[in-house]
């Protein structure tokens, strides 16, 4: 089996960026598994999130406010801030009833 080191990925990566060459395993690592084309978005290492339009990001807002029923609220009070202190609540209590269960049966 090749090996191929963090290191010498990384030169491999900088250097056909630097001359502006592209790697010929760049389109077998986009295609997917199964065969089929290529993604249609280009995954960008130089930011995080998504890389969308205007247009493309308001119709993603559009179908995600359609979709969840977004509740109002006001500045870190209530609607999405709520519903998410909620969850980690119920996660934290039921680590804490588990823990208190392990150590009671110690």
């Amino acid at each position: 089996m090749n090996s191929l080191s963090r290191r010498s990925f990384l030169k491999s990566g900088v250097a056909g960026t630097a001359l502006g060459l592209a790697s010929p395993t760049v389109p077998a690592a986009l295609a997917s598994p199964t065969g089929d084309a290529p993604h249609e978005k280009p995954v960008h290492f130089l930011f995080d999130g998504v890389s969308l339009t205007p247009l493309e990001y308001s119709e993603l807002l559009v179908r995600l406010c359609k979709g969840q029923g977004i509740a109002t609220d006001t500045y870190l009070s209530g609607g999405s801030v709520q519903e998410l202190e909620t969850t980690f609540a119920r996660v934290l209590r039921g680590y804490g009833q588990r823990a208190a269960q392990q150590s009671g049966s110690r």
